[in-house]
């Protein structure tokens, strides 16, 4: 099974499903598991619109990690969060768990490590 068989997705027309998919954090690509890594993901599906990109932020500063989020006009998300690689994890398991109740879905597309940023603070949102 590869990387991204691993996330499980469902579909957004299924009325009584929740709508993000769950993701398996243990999968994500973070080589430095006692130090900082650095984690650059594109999401698809419905993710823009949603407060996304605000409760990624949200999310990110309340476990003291850094990095950005913007939207694409292709209707993706593209984000990088940087910080331990535990700090990472529960930062993707609170995202997804963010929009489990309702009826839409994103999953991430794409994710590769990236080296990390030096003395980089915060969490910021662009445009």
């Amino acid at each position: 099974m590869g990387f991204f068989d691993r996330f499980t997705s469902q579909s957004s027309s299924a009325a009584n499903e929740p709508s993000a998919p769950l993701v398996d954090v243990n999968s994500l690509p973070l080589p430095n598991p006692g130090g900082l890594n650095r984690l650059h993901a594109t999401f698809t599906g419905r993710c823009q619109g949603v407060g996304f990109r605000y409760t990624a932020a949200s999310i990110a500063e309340s476990l003291g990690l850094s990095g950005w989020v913007r939207n694409h006009m292709d209707g993706s998300v593209e984000l990088e969060i940087q910080g331990s690689s535990s700090g990472i994890r529960r930062f993707m398991q609170k995202l997804f768990a963010a929009y489990q109740r309702y009826r839409f879905a994103f999953q991430i597309s794409k994710a590769t490590a990236e080296s990390p940023i030096p003395g980089e603070t915060g969490f910021k949102v662009r445009y």
